[in-house]
């Protein structure tokens, strides 16, 4: 590839902006494609000076569509698709009009991006479900082609999903059938048909794909990085009160949230603080049976979930898919060890009893052991902590770039 420029096509504010951030760092950012972004100028720094004072939640939500690490020249974003998809999902009135919400998005944001241009690069990099046309347009200007898979296979995620409805009933509202289901699945399968490499996060995305589409050849696994590191972050110090433990994620029953509940009451909640930042998309009735084990926050934007993260002295990700977890990480880096399971990316990224524990998914009984532990041998985790800050230091965003360059070049 001559040109090494790469043309970086995101609907969302996905990770933070890692992947144009990393690039742009390594002098590989050609221009960058999104639906609402704002780069480097005086209103990012002026809302991120606002935003630390007071805290308010839509000046919050605006600070997460930010990258004051890119410059604006090199920005082109679609505002008004970036509402009109945000309406669609936020309305969806079930599953299945979520997976029609995703569609659409996906479809005009690349024919948007297509009719834009993608010249001035030798390569385009893409997320999964908003690729194909991008990569249509890529092939016949011969550009190459590397999809992110941001997003699961759906028939393979929605397999997993519905063994944890089938274990909670009651928990959430029965999906019915998808009638989008199929197009989203073959949309996603020919965006990895088209793909010269893909990048997944962890193991189990890229056995994912291999299952779904047979196309593990193509993989290349690489680690997400963060942007930046908590400052002035301390080692865990003794406290009084109960172990605290802190969930974060929106899609409970896929996160995992159900098998940490059991757990909880297997081994009897008071002896247990735990508090859940999420939007959960689950019944009233699973509600009233989780408040008997956690505290439910509701969301909480990003920027005030390190607060959060200061209190907790171990996360719990229990999910039965998650392509990478950036939750680890983030937790990591403020010295919390982590609970997860094979199918969150923290194999590779935590080994057991330093750094915390992985676990298979589905498994209270074994989570409620692990938690048991934990709560009685307290005097590890100052150990697991510090532990748990130097693993997180080696995934910055300087090796994150690292890992993108070297799959790309494959």
């Amino acid at each position: 590839m001559s040109n090494k420029k790469v043309i970086v096509c995101q609907l969302g504010a996905r990770r933070q902006y890692a992947v144009p951030l990393a690039l742009y760092r390594a002098g590989l950012l050609g221009c960058f494609y999104t639906d609402f972004c704002i780069g480097n100028t005086w209103l990012t720094r002026c809302v991120g000076t606002i935003d630390k004072q007071i805290q308010l939640n839509a000046l919050s939500r605006l600070y997460g569509r930010m990258a004051p690490g890119l410059p604006s020249e090199l920005i082109r974003t679609f505002p008004i698709l970036g509402v009109q998809y945000r309406r669609r999902v936020q309305t969806a009135r079930d599953r299945g009009h979520v997976t029609e919400a995703w569609l659409w998005g996906g479809t005009q944001f690349g024919d948007r991006v297509a009719r834009a241009g993608l010249g001035g690069a030798g390569a385009v990099f893409a997320y999964s479900s908003a690729a194909l046309e991008i990569f249509e347009s890529a092939r016949k200007a011969g550009l190459r082609r590397i999809l992110d898979l941001a997003t699961a296979p759906r028939r393979a995620e929605m397999e997993l999903v519905m063994q944890q409805a089938d274990t909670y009933r009651g928990w959430t509202t029965a999906p019915g059938p998808d009638p989008w289901l199929a197009q989203y699945d073959d949309r996603q399968r020919a965006e990895a048909d088209l793909a010269d490499v893909i990048i997944c996060g962890s193991s189990f995305a890229r056995d994912l794909v291999d299952t779904a589409w047979a196309a593990g050849e193509k993989c290349v696994v690489v680690p997400l990085g963060l942007p930046q590191f908590p400052e002035n972050v301390r080692a865990w110090s003794p406290h009084g009160g109960p172990l605290r433990v802190l969930f974060v994620g929106d899609e409970a029953l896929r996160k995992g949230i159900g098998d940490l509940h059991v757990a909880l009451k297997q081994l009897g909640p008071t002896r247990f603080a735990v508090k859940v930042a999420g939007q959960l998309d689950l019944t009233t009735l699973a509600r009233a049976q989780l408040r008997e084990t956690m505290e439910l926050l509701g969301r909480v934007p990003r920027r005030q979930l390190a607060g959060l993260y200061q209190w907790a002295d171990l996360l719990v990700l229990p999910s039965v898919s998650d392509t990478f977890g950036l939750a680890l990480l983030e937790s990591l880096s403020h010295g919390v060890p982590v609970v997860a399971t094979t199918h969150t990316g923290a194999v590779g990224l935590v080994s057991d009893g330093r750094e915390g524990y992985v676990i298979p998914p589905r498994a209270p009984a074994l989570l409620a052991e692990i938690l048991g532990r934990v709560e009685g041998e307290r005097q590890q985790l100052a150990t697991m902590s510090r532990a748990a800050i130097d693993r997180s230091r080696r995934f910055g965003m300087e090796q994150y770039a690292k890992g993108l360059v070297a799959a790309m070049a494959r």
